[in-house]
């Protein structure tokens, strides 16, 4: 019997070296009080780089689903705020924030112990990407009473993105940019024991090309996704501070949602991950936490969240498997109207449980015990055309729930712990 455990000599895999990243990080930050208000700066840069990146999808000795990168990302950010510090019913904050980067990545496909003809080991194009974006922005908060309260905000955001891809033919060259107003408005009633709110908000994210850069295959930019959010919530403690509870109703609209596709396979190229745009999606969800603490070392958690999800427009291209004789992909694109299917890793439902407490002892030693279950709902990794008999069954995930457990014992003065904790 093959070994197993966590350590990297006791797991079947075809993976015998470790994967190596390098990341380093430079923040600084200066605030100046001007009287009544203030005026800070933040500044980030980050390098990152990672080697020959491994992962072993087959999860044998085999190689036969290896996909493997390299990136390297250099990314530096300044943002400036002025902000109001003083006691007037109206608070607010005005910013700008800049940020550009530029990276280049490749990835591998590794299948040489699976016989299907042109996709033995393949290297994708290596790609280079340039990202600039700036925004500003600004909020204001009024308070008209102890009670009411008026938020109003808004961000104007632009970035722009240009790609360089290797080919045959030498350097594949895009670029696209995208704009965007994001208004925000928020009503708040406030009480002793906790607060109400209505909330409006546009959230930007914008457009991009398919991971990797491929000719002929992703030279189309991805649109920009537009997202309408509405939520109505209550966040309140009660009995006497024992209990907290966080519950909220909301929608989202999407307009050009973007859409991560499972990893796919061209011959010749490897692996690609598309990215697509549906032309529209809605979800409808409600979300309740309730924290009880009956006593001070004992503390019960609960919580869920139902939503029910739909794309209203997207001409889709789902795979499916081919059941044509080899030499062909392992799978095929075939054309589908996503109307009215589920999004994709969106369980309908989910919920979790907790438990914590603390036993002491007179000596000033204590453990403490931890329990959590969590569950979630079905859900699909990827669409799956219902009236397709080649369709990809291993794309949909059961649901399925996970128990964890810790008990610790930590003695006076907390030098040393020692626990027995089981994780699924």
């Amino acid at each position: 019997m093959a070994p197993t455990g966590k350590s990297q000599d006791a797991v079947r895999s075809s993976v015998d070296e470790a994967n190596e990243m390098s990341m380093f990080n430079a923040q600084l930050r200066f605030d100046l009080d001007l009287n009544g208000m203030v005026f800070s700066s933040m500044t980030t840069w980050q390098d990152s780089e990672s080697e020959a990146n491994t992962m072993d999808f087959d999860a044998s000795r085999l190689v036969m689903s290896d996909v493997s990168d390299e990136e390297e990302n250099e990314a530096i950010s300044q943002e400036f705020q002025l902000l109001s510090d003083n006691d007037s019913d109206l608070s607010w904050i005005l910013g700008t924030y800049y940020f550009a980067s530029e990276g280049e990545y490749q990835l591998w496909f590794d299948s040489r112990d699976l016989v299907v003809t042109g996709f033995q080991t393949l290297a994708s194009p290596r790609s280079y990407l340039d990202t600039t974006a700036w925004a500003a922005f600004g909020q204001a908060t009024y308070n008209f009473s102890d009670a009411w309260a008026l938020t109003l905000g808004g961000r104007y955001s632009y970035e722009e993105k240009e790609i360089e891809a290797e080919s045959p033919d030498g350097l594949v060259k895009d670029d696209d940019d995208w704009s965007e107003f994001t208004p925000k408005a928020v009503l708040e009633y406030n009480w002793d024991a906790g607060m109400a709110y209505l909330s409006y908000s546009r959230g930007f994210k914008s457009g991009g090309f398919a991971y990797p850069y491929v000719e002929n295959f992703s030279d189309n930019s991805v649109d920009a996704e537009i997202l309408d959010m509405w939520e109505l919530g209550v966040k309140a403690d009660l009995l006497d501070n024992s209990v907290r509870l966080n519950g909220a109703v909301y929608f989202y609209d999407y307009e050009d949602l973007q859409v991560n596709r499972n990893a796919g396979l061209l011959p010749g190229v490897g692996v690609v991950i598309p990215v697509e745009n549906a032309g529209g999606a809605e979800l409808y969800g409600l979300e309740v936490d309730l924290t009880w603490a009956p006593t001070d070392a004992l503390s019960l958690t609960a919580g869920f969240n139902a939503m029910d999800t739909e794309y209203t427009d997207y001409r889709a291209t789902p795979s499916v498997y081919n059941t044509a004789a080899v030499p062909g992909p392992v799978v095929l694109s075939v054309p589908y109207d996503a109307k009215g299917d589920d999004m994709v890793r969106a369980p309908e439902f989910s919920a979790y449980l907790a438990l914590a407490n603390e036993f002491t002892f007179e000596n000033g030693a204590y453990m403490p015990l931890n329990i959590t279950y969590s569950h979630k709902g079905e859900y699909d990794f990827d669409l799956v055309p219902g009236d397709a008999a080649n369709r990809i069954d291993e794309y949909e995930s059961d649901a399925y729930q996970l128990l964890n457990a810790r008990l610790a014992y930590v003695p006076a003065g907390d030098r040393w712990s020692i626990a027995l904790w089981g994780r699924n």
